[in-house]
């Protein structure tokens, strides 16, 4: 009887969000005669999007058993640098050479976002802070980075295509949805098939026996934090 209730309780934990979700979705239908509607559907998908992307490194930040409270502050930042950099590469390339601008911006939002990952790593398995200490900190400090830089006002683009990246579709599907579902199939990757997915639940789950196995966890814990500030 006892393993019969732990597997029901089990089976709630796992499927209890999309219950949820799913009764929200019938709520929002029956509220709204326009909620079914193909655009809005997309409309929202879109914008959850963005939040899924960096959802995907905080799963394995919460998986290793840590947490990163700075993500909001990181996002506006790394924002802020991307654009920057975006608005000089123009100025270097020209109009006819906006498309390498984009890519060579957007990479150095990578680089700088794994960078910001490394920081709150290195703070929690060198430094040998509580996670939500050192993610607290770095949050305020990347927020008044992002208002400095920024004069505290409002980053704009010079690039006409930069806005198409968020805004544009193909066959029908939002940029932003099919970057969602390719990372999130990566990351599934990651999790399920490669050592590093083994070792990060081993980790999360216990720390000192992960030790014993010869896994190296500060490593593991660094990367997590790694993968953050990638999907930031």
């Amino acid at each position: 009887m006892a393993r019969e209730n732990v597997g029901r309780r089990f089976e709630y934990e796992k499927f209890g969000p999309l219950i949820a979700l799913a009764i929200l979705f019938v709520i929002s239908a029956f509220a709204s005669p326009y909620f079914l509607q193909t655009q809005n559907l997309l409309n929202i998908l879109r914008q959850v999007s963005y939040t899924g992307i960096i959802a995907l490194g905080m799963t394995f930040v919460i998986i290793s058993g840590g947490i990163d409270l700075s993500v909001g502050s990181m996002v506006a930042l790394v924002g802020g640098v991307v654009i920057l950099a975006l608005n000089w590469l123009v100025g270097i390339f020209g109009a006819g050479g906006e498309a390498w601008a984009i890519l060579l911006a957007l990479l150095v939002g990578l680089l700088f976002g794994a960078g910001l990952g490394a920081l709150n790593g290195l703070m929690v398995t060198l430094g040998k802070i509580a996670p939500f200490i050192a993610t607290l900190g770095t949050m305020a400090i990347f927020r008044s980075m992002a208002l400095y830089i920024g004069s505290a006002g409002v980053f704009r683009s010079q690039s006409r295509l930069f806005p198409d990246l968020g805004m544009g579709s193909i066959l029908g599907i939002p940029n932003p949805v099919i970057v969602f579902i390719s990372l999130a199939v990566v990351f599934a990757i990651i999790l399920n098939k490669t050592r590093y997915g083994r070792y990060l639940c081993a980790v999360g789950s216990n720390p000192k026996v992960a030790k014993y196995s010869a896994i190296k966890v500060n490593l593991t814990r660094f990367m997590s934090y790694v993968a953050v500030g990638i999907t930031v």
